[in-house]
């Protein structure tokens, strides 16, 4: 396995542990996700085009922030030091969700994460193994194709975030 797939795998699991040493009880009793907390979140109240265009723009700040960065730092290292605390984050937020509903959390916080979670992950991976080069010609061509690729990838993301996540949550909860 690479490095950086045990730096990711490791991130994973100190965030569980972090959420775990903070207190478990803390998190069951007064996490909006435990299910009492859930069940009170009303999905009509949502006006899911301002929600998408939210999502859009956080996404794309994200976006922008991370091809900044990458001109002001060596590339690997923000690749790295970003899916680290993404995956640190996601460790404690599963570990939440099955510390307020045990294994119903963990199918809360796949419906939660997993639609639009697989598509910013294939655009931050497709980002990250792009090389850095500056060409002129066809391959300045292939490289705006590669970034409007990403960009319609992380599109496709913010439409599942907007509008397929709270479905699937809604049914879920509301089952």
């Amino acid at each position: 396995m690479k490095r950086e797939c045990w730096i990711y795998l490791i991130s994973f699991l100190i965030g569980c542990i972090i959420i775990n040493v903070l207190g478990s009880g803390t998190w069951e009793n007064y996490s909006i996700l435990n299910r009492y907390g859930l069940n009170m979140i009303s999905f009509e109240s949502i006006l899911y085009d301002t929600y998408f265009v939210q999502i859009v723009i956080l996404r794309l700040k994200t976006a922008v922030g991370l091809w900044i960065a990458a001109k002001l730092v060596p590339k690997k290292l923000v690749v790295v030091v970003f899916a680290s605390v993404i995956s640190a984050m996601l460790g404690a937020i599963a570990s939440m969700a099955m510390l307020a509903n045990g294994l119903w959390g963990s199918l809360f916080f796949v419906c939660a994460v997993l639609p639009h979670g697989l598509f910013y992950a294939t655009a931050f991976i497709l980002w990250s193994n792009r090389s850095q080069t500056y060409s002129v010609g066809i391959e300045k061509s292939e490289n705006w194709i590669a970034i409007v690729i990403i960009l319609i990838i992380i599109l496709i993301g913010c439409i599942c975030e907007a509008y397929v996540s709270p479905f699937f949550i809604e049914k879920l909860i509301k089952s």
